[in-house]
């Protein structure tokens, strides 16, 4: 799953490390798991009131969940799928001057 980071420095290997962590599907499951949980609470909370304004039907727990689940489904994505180091590390070019 996770690729062999040894042979690079330690700066790379932070380099690798940060922009795996600030993945775009990382930052999209945050905000499905928070506005799913936020839904959830408020779902159990207002209940009966949001019920009667829904023809008896709670939205927000129905919303909450599958946002919930999305939100995971995004972080395994990213990490069963992580970007490949040869993307995130460029490669030495001898030829390149410094």
């Amino acid at each position: 799953m996770s690729e062999d980071l040894s042979g690079l420095s330690e700066a790379d290997r932070r380099a690798v490390r940060f922009a795996r962590r600030f993945d775009l599907r990382n930052i999209i499951g945050t905000v499905f798991v928070v506005y799913g949980a936020v839904l959830l609470v408020l779902g159990a909370l207002n209940g009966e009131q949001d019920r009667a304004q829904a023809a008896g039907i709670s939205i927000n727990l129905w919303t909450g969940g599958p946002m919930l689940v999305v939100g995971a489904l995004f972080f395994a994505w990213a990490r069963r799928a992580p970007r490949p180091v040869s993307e995130l590390v460029p490669e030495e070019d001898p030829a390149r001057p410094e």
